[in-house]
């Protein structure tokens, strides 16, 4: 995986409690529950009762905080709701329920906002942020952890701004604001010291780490996450631990410690198990899928990616996305070509919807920041009328008094030529903002046509490289069982059909699998296939390779398409030339070129029937990547292909 995964899990929900004493163990507190009579103390004790639950059943946990906030409004009792939402609220994202988090947010935020209740409005303010963070509408959530520092400031209560600074850093790891991320995790490491809480320290050690994970400094994120977990431990809190074990195992896989990693992962779902948090279950089993399917342990990997299949949620769309991509990798190797293609469409199917979905939240987010910035222009012109009619007025007027006060005119006339020009400077920034908003619109617009193309283009392929091998394969299965001597004829052709269309399948998943977007390995792709194909018929061959090979990134569908054109050649080669010696000569300057040579007969460019249309086709694959394809006719058949590296 090019992509750390970015785990969201220190985010503090603020409770409604004025202060902590000593937990009491749970069979006391649900007898407390059982002798209180229904009261406001007894809402207390659900709320209670229902956080010591968060650890062990979020359900259970669930079923009490409902209870709660029954007998709040059946008593009227306006502390009892803000103790129940704003714990509650944390339940309700553990467990994917985010729209209904943030109604929730904003009735709590509404009715504090009524009560002119500023502590609790603060702790509102945050735990809707939270909400805004899971749902990925960063925007939202960066404005209410603003606005939620501001309020605590304006009461003197900075205890909490070390769960603040966590949260904003949060928010700028997710806008790829890094360096700030880091700076506000040692804000809140710093204060989280000060304040002497061992829980959110921990957690933005964990923090931090994530952002080192993203930057793929993995040998940091190991050393942080290896402090903070027996700070975890030790507070028995099972979602912060399977999180942290998640990106602990995920740092160890980068740097190949592929048994530490194992246990790491294991140890995740242990504590998701626990309070039955089915995300990091279905994260935690992904991430040992992987490790054995680079083990080469595909059946391994075929179970543990069917179990996080099992629990993974559709809300976790970059992870399910992984997930079929993942199963389509497995299934390919086990053989099992016909899943493998259902998972490969699964994946298309879905990385569109995630793409559509993300240009169009996008275009939204644009458009109304477009127009807000309209508004505040027409506002800006409106002041700026009224500023130069208040000028002229007081020009008029203080020509009636020339003579008394003319360095008083003069200070007045720069005041206002000053404050005229301020006026210009705001109005032009605001016309300068709304014109990188609309390029910025017509980029997203042009991302999402490319998409479209490329969606298009998969489809294309999928449908001429796999349909017509299945199409062959049934045609060859129906005649053979309907005609029983024509079943030992048409075995080895079924088998050589099967062949193809796996070949083709492999090379498609080859060609979307980012992971091999470089020169070196299409390269080594197009060395291992050749040898391969002229192997099997014989042909003695040469590969001339420099040893120093650029680091240039290319593109699945150029690598592809070079594929191809290398293929078809070879072929031609060993059915039309006579040859008996290929050589393939690489080189890479300002362009990647390939020389595929063979010392037979040649090519008699008249002779349109002996290669129909394939030396056209070959053309016209690398002349849709921006290359080019020359025929040399020397002591044999050269053919050139030229790519610009800088593609």
């Amino acid at each position: 995986m090019k992509k750390v995964l970015l785990l969201i899990f220190s985010i503090i929900f603020f409770s409604g409690m004025k202060g902590v004493a000593q937990k009491a163990p749970m069979e006391e507190l649900k007898k407390r529950i059982n002798a209180l009579p229904n009261d406001t103390a007894r809402v207390y004790a659900y709320v209670d009762y229902a956080m010591e639950l968060e650890n062990i059943d979020l359900d259970s946990a669930e079923l009490y905080y409902q209870k709660a906030a029954a007998l709040s409004e059946q008593l009227n009792f306006y502390m009892g709701r803000i103790r129940y939402a704003l714990n509650y609220t944390a339940v309700l994202n553990m467990q994917g329920e985010l729209q209904k988090s943030k109604e929730i947010s904003q009735w709590i935020l509404a009715l504090t906002i009524q009560k002119a209740d500023t502590l609790n409005r603060a702790k509102a303010h945050n735990n809707l942020a939270n909400a805004y963070n899971f749902m990925a509408v960063f925007d939202s959530a960066f404005h209410h952890y603003v606005q939620s520092a501001n309020f605590f400031s304006a009461i003197k209560r900075e205890e909490h701004l070390h769960i603040l600074y966590s949260n904003i850093a949060m928010v700028l790891h997710n806008l790829l604001r890094y360096d700030k991320a880091i700076d506000y995790n040692r804000k809140s490491v710093e204060y989280s010291i000060k304040a002497k809480d061992s829980l959110q320290l921990s957690s933005s050690i964990v923090n931090l780490a994530t952002v080192y994970s993203t930057l793929e400094q993995f040998d940091s994120t190991e050393n942080l996450l290896k402090k903070a977990i027996p700070y975890l431990e030790k507070t028995e809190s099972h979602y912060p631990l399977s999180a942290a074990y998640i990106a602990l195992g995920n740092a160890q896989s980068k740097l190949k410690n592929y048994q530490k990693a194992k246990e790491s992962f294991l140890r995740s779902i242990q504590n998701a198990q626990a309070i039955n948090y089915s995300q990091n279950m279905a994260i935690a089993y992904n991430g040992l899928a992987m490790i054995h399917y680079h083990q080469n342990s595909y059946n391994k990997a075929d179970e543990y990616s069917d179990d996080a299949l099992r629990y993974i949620d559709f809300s976790q769309g970059a992870d399910l996305l992984q997930l079929y991509k993942l199963k389509a990798g497995i299934k390919a190797k086990l053989g099992d070509h016909s899943k493998a293609y259902n998972y490969l469409i699964d994946y298309i199917e879905l990385n569109d919807s995630i793409a559509g979905m993300s240009t169009r939240r996008n275009v939204s987010e644009l458009e109304e920041k477009y127009q807000a910035a309209k508004k505040d222009k027409e506002i800006l012109q409106k002041q700026l009328l009224l500023e130069e009619s208040r000028d002229s007025l007081k020009q008029r007027n203080i020509w009636l008094f020339i003579a008394l006060i003319v360095v008083l005119l003069s200070a007045t006339i720069a005041f206002n030529y000053y404050r005229f020009y301020k006026q210009k400077q705001k109005l032009y920034a605001k016309e300068l903002i709304t014109l990188q908003q609309q390029q910025e619109l017509e980029r997203l617009q042009a991302g999402l046509d490319g998409q479209q193309s490329e969606r298009k283009r998969i489809a294309a392929e999928m449908h001429d490289e796999l349909g017509s091998g299945l199409t062959s394969i049934l045609f060859m299965a129906d005649s053979a069982l309907n005609n029983e001597h024509k079943i030992s004829e048409n075995m080895p052709k079924i088998a050589e059909a099967a062949r193809g269309v796996m070949d083709n399948m492999n090379e498609i998943i080859w060609s979307m699998n980012s992971e091999y977007d470089s020169l070196e390995d299409l390269v080594s792709y197009i060395r291992h296939h050749s040898v391969e194909f002229l192997s099997q018929v014989n042909m003695p061959y040469r590969f001339q390779i420099p040893d120093e090979i650029p680091f240039v990134d290319i593109p699945g569908a150029h690598r592809r398409n070079i594929h191809l054109v290398i293929k078809e050649a070879l072929h031609n080669i060993i059915k039309h030339s006579k040859a008996s010696m290929v050589e393939m000569d690489f080189s890479f300057d300002d362009q990647l070129q390939i020389l595929i040579a063979d010392d037979g007969v040649g090519i008699n460019e008249d002779d349109g029937k002996k290669f129909g249309n394939g030396l056209k086709n070959m053309k016209r694959r690398m002349e849709d990547i921006g290359g080019s394809l020359d025929i040399k006719r020397e002591n044999g058949t050269g053919i050139l292909l030229s790519l610009p590296l800088s593609v």
